[in-house]
């Protein structure tokens, strides 16, 4: 009973401050974002796909919220939210369907860097109401990457790339990138020059000195196989050895503040000495 009045007082405070009280996000990464900065009572609806951890770091707490199933403007729409949150990569067409029907949004855009992070992070912490608690939030990951930085002080960095399912690999300007810079690795592929997620310049490759790949834990074994199977990336040394830094997918891609957990992972495989 008190939790009932409870919730129901912040829930008048709240509206009589013009702040959302049903928020739905439409991405995982908005999901992680929502759950670790929102008070459960005011999440709706999490994404489809909320509770699959090959996508998501927040699997065991969105059981707790509703899915929006299918990502559809109906099933959006079904409850009754006062803000969605989208992302650039969000369908262009759902998201103008729910501005049409009057419903208020926030996009997220920029996702490469910790800094783009902790920008989307006050981004929706002043949106909520939240500042101080997203100012919070900062400086617990801040502290984190901090200790980090402190136990990889002096080492030298490996050598790594990122080959896709594809064979494409991650350059600058990516999260990889990102995942590089503060796990004490240098991307090679960034090191070449390649931006975004590029195709692999095969004869180059075979003049790359590379330590280790990094791939999703997903599958790991089919991956290794297909890969020393590969006329290029199966003659470096690294895929013949088979040294692999292995990362669950939903880090590896991760596009929020979560990603911090795949630099200690990615920090204690490649220098396993500092660590023990």
């Amino acid at each position: 009973m008190r939790l009932i009045v409870f919730s129901f007082f912040c829930s008048a405070l709240l509206w009589s401050q013009g702040l959302p009280q049903r928020i739905v996000s439409q991405t995982v990464g908005t999901d992680e974002l929502l759950v670790d900065l929102c008070q459960p009572h005011r999440i709706a609806a999490l994404s489809f796909l909320s509770r699959n951890p090959a996508y998501s770091d927040v699997v065991l707490a969105a059981e707790r919220f509703p899915q929006v199933q299918d990502g559809s403007a109906e099933q959006i729409l079904k409850y009754k939210p006062d803000l969605v949150l989208f992302t650039n990569y969000s369908r262009p067409e759902l998201v103008e369907q729910i501005k049409r029907a009057g419903i208020p949004i926030l996009v997220f855009d920029r996702f490469n860097t910790l800094e783009d992070v902790y920008g989307n992070i006050r981004k929706l912490g002043k949106a909520l109401g939240r500042a101080q608690a997203a100012e919070s939030l900062i400086r617990q990951c801040e502290d984190r990457v901090s200790v980090l930085q402190k136990r990889l002080q002096g080492v030298i960095p490996r050598r790594v790339i990122a080959p896709s399912s594809y064979h494409y690999l991650a350059g600058l300007e990516t999260t990889f990138q990102d995942l590089c810079d503060h796990a004490g690795a240098i991307n090679v592929a960034g090191e070449a020059g390649l931006r975004g997620h590029s195709p692999t310049p095969t004869e180059a490759l075979m003049r790359w000195s590379v330590d280790y790949l990094v791939l999703s834990d997903t599958g790991a074994r089919d991956k290794l196989t297909t890969l020393r199977k590969h006329p290029s990336f199966g003659m470096l040394p690294a895929t013949q050895m088979g040294r692999v830094v292995w990362i669950p997918e939903a880090l590896l891609s991760s596009v929020t503040h979560r990603r911090i957990r795949g630099y200690e992972m990615m920090a204690q495989q490649l220098y396993p000495e500092l660590f023990r």
